[in-house]
């Protein structure tokens, strides 16, 4: 059974699993903040699947497409936040009073910080990390920690190990960042670079590793 507030706003065709938490003044489903809407009037989805915390004053648009905006399993979504059309946000995904431009993909386990935006068709690869009041205007690949003044200049290692990832494999990110050669990836983590190379559209941010 979802935990929804009697507050809360669902307009058109939403699908929600189970066992999700949505906060007061939480609109999901309003059409997508698209001009071009108003002229085609395209009724778009959105797709929650279970166990997400979606707090307050968060809004959830529906794509401007025949696919949904998506959100994974697990997600923790802060007061504030804004998911635009056409997003998928994968499993196990933290967003910080975050707004994400529309088509961004946030692939499982990247968390993004507090007042970070994204520019639309941007792509966080799973594992990383965005630093507050960031904005992200290239795809970040997976395991990475970014910082706009920065850019991708360390390994996300403390998101690894939270998430449970041993330290064999951890240890295998830093060769792989090293020789760029895939087969240096533990295999358990290598479909995360390849599900963030199918789905990167724009420039990757510029990677430093200072460890």
């Amino acid at each position: 059974m979802n935990e929804i507030h009697k507050l809360a706003y669902f307009h058109g065709k939403v699908i929600i699993g189970e066992k999700n938490k949505v906060g007061a003044y939480t609109v999901i489903g309003t059409p997508a903040e698209h001009k071009n809407y108003y002229i085609n009037d395209i009724e778009g989805k959105v797709i929650i699947g279970n166990n997400n915390i979606i707090r307050e004053l968060i809004t959830i648009n529906a794509s401007y497409s025949d696919e949904a905006t998506t959100i994974g399993n697990n997600c923790f979504i802060t007061a504030h936040s804004h998911i635009g059309h056409d997003c998928h946000v994968g499993d196990d995904v933290v967003l910080a009073k975050t707004t994400l431009g529309g088509h961004t993909k946030v692939h499982s386990f990247a968390f993004v910080g507090l007042n970070s935006a994204t520019h639309q068709f941007t792509t966080i690869g799973a594992f990383s990390l965005v630093g507050g009041g960031s904005f992200v205007t290239k795809d970040i690949p997976p395991f990475l920690i970014y910082i706009d003044k920065k850019g991708c200049y360390k390994i996300n290692r403390i998101g690894l190990e939270r998430a449970g990832i041993a330290e064999v494999k951890i240890g295998s990110v830093y060769r792989y960042y090293i020789t760029q050669d895939i087969d240096d990836l533990d295999k358990d983590l290598q479909i995360f670079v390849e599900d963030f190379k199918r789905e990167s559209k724009r420039p990757n941010a510029k990677i430093g590793i200072e460890e």
